[in-house]
């Protein structure tokens, strides 16, 4: 088992500290932070972190801060705080990280707030595209949630109070979506009707 080891920091602030990422990475000669525009609707800010050793080699990290005020996918999901830090820190769901490759490095709370530090993934990701992806990376997705789902069900695990449950999940307001969104919903004519048509009209 893949058993990767998240390091909980004091503060937010320390994330970013030349001690803590000395410990952490080695010798740190300098430390740059530049705000990055990051696409999707959580509401949360992300800062790519540039880390120079004193040997002259650099790698490139992400901060992420996540204020619930502020992130959308907390409101839809129950209003339950630092939920993405909580995943790190239960040991009862360490075998996510069997299924999928962790991104994070360590993390910290602050009172309902949270950021979390992680290698910079950037070059992995989809393009901020309105536009359907392919059908193997579709598949790809879909099998790796089959997956989780299948190692998961009914499981003990699955009580914890802070994981969202489907009526919650489900609880949305169909007058957020237009009638044409609502349309293709119900009746999906090619592969990709739901995806484009709703993210359109959201």
């Amino acid at each position: 088992m893949l058993n990767p080891s998240f390091i909980k920091s004091s503060s937010i602030s320390q994330l970013t500290d030349r001690d803590f990422l000395t410990e952490l990475f080695g010798p740190v000669r300098n430390i740059e932070r530049h705000p990055l525009k990051t696409p999707g609707f959580s509401g949360s800010a992300h800062e790519k972190i540039i880390v120079e050793f004193e040997n002259a080699e650099t790698i490139s990290l992400i901060l992420k801060h996540i204020c619930p005020a502020q992130d959308m996918t907390i409101w839809r999901s129950g209003n339950i705080n630092n939920r993405e830090v909580m995943l790190l820190d239960d040991k009862e769901m360490v075998e996510v990280w069997d299924i999928f490759q962790s991104p994070y490095i360590a993390y910290a709370i602050e009172d309902s707030n949270s950021a979390l530090l992680m290698h910079d993934v950037s070059k992995n990701l989809f393009p901020d595209l309105r536009e359907p992806i392919l059908p193997e990376q579709e598949d790809l997705i879909l099998h790796t949630l089959a997956q989780m789902h299948a190692r998961y069900w009914q499981h003990t695990v699955l009580s914890k109070p802070w994981l969202a449950k489907q009526n919650i999940f489900f609880s949305f307001r169909i007058s957020a979506f237009s009638s044409n969104a609502i349309m293709y919903l119900f009746c999906p004519i090619k592969r990709y009707p739901v995806k484009v048509k709703l993210v359109k009209s959201y």
